[in-house]
């Protein structure tokens, strides 16, 4: 039933229209900036949230991996999607220490 729950207010979400949003001159700068390349994963990751972003329609993604595996700069590349289209994103983080870890990790690229 949960399931079932989800997948409708998924759907629901879906079907509200939000901007498109463009990949962007400034994420790629920053990317560009970062003293690493993006794994395989990474690029893909941040390759599906475009697509996402691309279709107009509203998103809730959660990125899964290891601890230490770039979730965070992906979700930073995205940001600055967004950010550069004149819009608002949520990074939410499950504790008070994990927050100031991803403050931490994007405010020096981001400044």
């Amino acid at each position: 039933a949960q399931q079932l729950a989800m997948a409708q207010r998924k759907a629901e979400r879906r079907r509200e229209a939000a901007a498109k949003i463009p990949a962007s001159t400034v994420a790629e700068a920053i990317r560009a900036d970062l003293p690493f390349a993006f794994t395989g994963a990474q690029t893909r990751a941040l390759g599906e949230i475009r697509h996402d972003f691309a279709l107009g329609e509203r998103m809730s993604r959660l990125i899964q991996g290891d601890v230490g595996s770039g979730k965070t700069v992906v979700a930073m590349c995205a940001m600055a999607d967004v950010a550069a289209a004149g819009g608002f994103f949520n990074d939410t983080a499950t504790t008070e220490i994990l927050a100031r870890q991803h403050f931490e990790t994007i405010s020096g690229p981001l400044t």
